[in-house]
């Protein structure tokens, strides 16, 4: 427990630089339709994920993130939010899960942008983006009555269309920017149909020349509302 604490405060002090700073991954690990969670995380942010199952294999999910640091000539921030429907299914000994999504974000960040300053080349600025997310994610994980764990390879193409600095506005002119984000969650009971949360994430990008950064690593811990443990399927 004291190396997942030190490296949360680490990876939230070490995340400044970075234009995408990746979401929680939200694994709601299903058993059956009607099943509602709620849950908020901390880490580099603030995390607030929901999800639902409407059948025994159909369910969506709506996140939200928020991301505020103070730094030395500017606020860092990110507003992210996405939409997510999937498939699982569930038996005795494990779940899996498939989903895919869409959000919308805008970052707030110092880096260097070869495309605002054209007679001078790269400059550090001070840069507020809009961009776009699409998304897939396959999850598999255990199916127990106390502690379980959730493997999660997330696939986020990111795509930037809009960054302004210093009065310039610029549409970058790169494609979307493909990242690879696993993760692996735990969750157990705390009291009633109150869990607790934890994960480590990598985000990875799979373009060496990527015009701009993620965080490589990513810790988040949090509480969840999880109407599984009052459905009638215990297994």
């Amino acid at each position: 427990m004291r190396i997942f604490v030190f490296f949360t405060i680490v990876i939230a002090l070490g995340s400044c630089a970075q234009a995408y700073l990746p979401n929680v991954r939200n694994t709601p690990q299903f058993r059956e339709g009607g099943e509602f969670q709620l849950g908020a995380s901390i880490g580099t942010g603030i995390d607030v994920q929901t999800a639902y199952s409407f059948t025994d294999h159909v369910a969506m999910m709506a996140n939200g993130s928020w991301v505020t640091k103070k730094e030395a000539d500017h606020t860092r921030q990110q507003r992210f939010g996405e939409l997510g429907l999937g498939y699982f299914n569930a038996n005795r000994h494990m779940r899996v899960e498939l989903f895919g999504g869409y959000g919308l974000g805008t970052s707030t960040h110092s880096a260097q942008y070869y495309f605002f300053f054209d007679d001078v080349g790269q400059k550090q600025v001070v840069a507020t983006g809009n961009f776009q997310r699409f998304f897939i994610q396959p999850s598999i994980g255990t199916n127990n009555r106390r502690f379980n764990m959730a493997a999660t390879m997330r696939f986020s193409a990111v795509d930037f269309t809009r960054m302004e600095a210093e009065g310039f506005v610029r549409t970058p002119p790169e494609r979307p920017q493909l990242f690879i984000e696993p993760a692996v969650t735990g969750r157990f009971p705390l009291r009633g149909n109150i869990y607790g949360l934890f994960q480590l994430g990598v985000g990875l990008s799979a373009d060496a020349e990527s015009y701009f950064k993620t965080t490589p690593l990513q810790a988040s811990v949090g509480i969840q509302i999880n109407t599984t443990s009052l459905r009638t399927r215990v297994y």
